[in-house]
């Protein structure tokens, strides 16, 4: 007797391609109003204050000249006024 084996072929499973989702587009809830009616709204909340007006001679302060040896072991330290009414004339 004579058989004939054919060997069956196995076909690999085609995967399907995913469809890739669209992002969605977040729509922006103060899109349609004015800068002037969002500040007002924060004002009405209580986020935003209003404040009174300084002088640089108000903010008193001396130097950290105690900061040069925390600079020397590579850390960095605090401000302190007198540094930042430094830095607010000079770049103001």
């Amino acid at each position: 007797m004579f058989t004939d084996k054919k060997k069956k072929k196995k076909r690999k499973a085609t995967k399907k391609k995913k469809k890739k989702k669209g992002k969605k587009n977040k729509k922006d809830p103060t899109g349609d109003r004015t800068t002037a009616e969002l500040l007002a709204e924060l004002v009405q909340a209580g986020i935003v204050r209003n404040y009174r007006y300084s002088h640089m001679e108000e903010y008193i302060g001396e130097y950290g000249y105690g900061h040069f040896e925390e600079r020397q072991q590579f850390r960095e330290p605090l401000p302190t006024w007198a540094d930042i009414r430094l830095v607010s004339c000079v770049f103001y």
